[in-house]
């Protein structure tokens, strides 16, 4: 395709390698430089290069190589997450852990990106692994309840689609010892059994 001369010795045709791109349009910069506004068809892998002999001078100097490719994803999908967690719903023990899987690879998670009631946690208490994949443990305040969510867009996959909300998990959160208090009942039976003993005498004659 022509191209308007970005510079007066210079008489710019230029042919790209073009794969996933629509509605290509090159806008002249300051000297030799070119900027493409490219559109991509859909989702997926891009792919840009110019190919041997496609640019020439105005003394039809072809370039003899073909340039270095350019590469990038376009990802406009919304990644979601899945919640888990090994420690049972009434616990004792801590910390608390709560399982995030990513459909994706994320920027990271940190603390601040959690809704958290009932509990605490920092940067370094979220591990990621394996990929995609982030545990994190939560030390509870207090005894009672724990909860623990992900909203909406509190994280970003790398073309910054933010996440999907998470489900809310929870726990009860228990340490105390239960007392033990024995009640006896007794009920007492009376029977009275009366004996009626007859002594006979028998009469001398």
């Amino acid at each position: 395709m022509a191209c308007p001369a970005a510079h007066p010795r210079l008489t710019l045709t230029l042919s790209l390698t073009l794969t996933q791109v629509s509605d290509l349009a090159v806008t002249a910069g300051d000297a030799l430089v070119y900027d493409l506004n490219l559109n991509p068809v859909g989702e997926g892998t891009v792919t840009i290069q110019v190919p041997t002999n496609s640019i020439s001078d105005v003394a039809t100097n072809f370039n003899d190589a073909a340039s270095n490719v350019l590469t990038f994803v376009f990802d406009t999908t919304n990644p979601t997450v899945a919640v888990s967690t090994p420690t049972a719903s009434y616990t004792k023990h801590y910390p608390i852990e709560y399982v995030l899987v990513f459909s994706e690879t994320m920027f990271s998670v940190t603390a601040a990106d959690l809704t958290l009631t009932g509990g605490s946690t920092t940067d370094g208490d979220i591990v990621e692994d394996p990929a995609n994949t982030f545990t994190v443990q939560i030390t509870p305040d207090d005894e009672g309840v724990v909860e623990v969510s992900l909203l909406q867009d509190a994280v970003t996959d790398l073309a910054l689609n933010g996440v999907e909300a998470s489900a809310t998990l929870s726990w009860t959160f228990d340490t105390t010892r239960p007392d033990v208090v024995l009640t006896l009942t007794l009920t007492l039976a009376l029977t009275l059994t009366q004996v009626l003993t007859i002594s006979v005498t028998e009469g001398q004659p």
